[in-house]
């Protein structure tokens, strides 16, 4: 008869579990768990990098297609201001300069002359034309500086001061110099003189006249150009 056995003794023994072993601190990184052994899964690469890190063809087409098209929109509104308003600008030749020019001639006589004013404006484009009526109406401004009587020096600086002022405003793309806010103090000359100045302001408010209806002419082909 085989002995008797004691609590316990005809069991399986149970392993117990040893504990975790602490690996010895390292200036390495974390461990990452689950990694290991295993096949990346498709689209964690792509997941785990920055946006905009790595871009694809198909995203970078959008920006440089806007980039493209800001750049042209600045080149355009930047050339917008060295265009000039020929329109604007002939209204106020039809409401002011046009009338002044016509006193300036009646002041100086040339109305009463037949003598020719000389070549003026002869390209038909609107730059050169208005480029010619700056650079007349300054050599005008010249020319009765100082020693004309007062109301036809004043004549003269009306019609310099008006035109610098309408090319100024509506036509940057001219340069332009200062224009003094007031007539010159008269200076001494004989009769001679005068009658001289008289003739050479004739002949360019007449060239000044002939200018302007040119570019009058260019942009009214249907309306009947005035006469001076």
């Amino acid at each position: 008869m085989p002995p008797p056995r004691g609590p316990g003794l005809g069991r399986r023994r149970c392993r117990v579990p040893s504990p975790p072993t602490v690996e010895p601190s390292s200036n390495r990184g974390p461990r990452r768990s689950g990694t290991r052994g295993r096949a990346a899964l498709p689209g964690a690469a792509a997941g785990a990098a920055p946006a905009g890190l790595h871009a694809l063809p198909w995203q970078i087409f959008p920006r440089a297609l806007s980039s493209a098209v800001l750049l042209l929109l600045l080149v355009a509104v930047l050339s917008r201001g060295r265009r000039c308003s020929i329109a604007k600008i002939l209204q106020q030749y039809r409401a002011v300069i046009f009338h002044e020019i016509q006193n300036l001639k009646n002041l100086s006589g040339s109305v009463h002359r037949s003598g020719r004013a000389g070549p003026a404006c002869r390209s038909d484009k609107d730059q050169k034309i208005l480029l010619s009526i700056y650079n007349i109406t300054m050599s005008l401004r010249e020319v009765g500086a100082g020693t004309l009587h007062s109301h036809e020096e004043l004549a003269v600086w009306k019609v310099a001061k008006n035109t610098d002022f309408v090319l100024r405003e509506n036509c940057r793309k001219i340069s332009k110099t200062p224009l003094r806010s007031t007539p010159a103090q008269p200076r001494r000359g004989g009769p001679g003189r005068r009658r001289k100045q008289l003739r050479e302001i004739g002949r360019k408010a007449d060239r000044l006249a002939t200018c302007w209806e040119k570019l009058y002419a260019l942009h009214a082909p249907h309306q009947a150009p005035r006469h001076s």
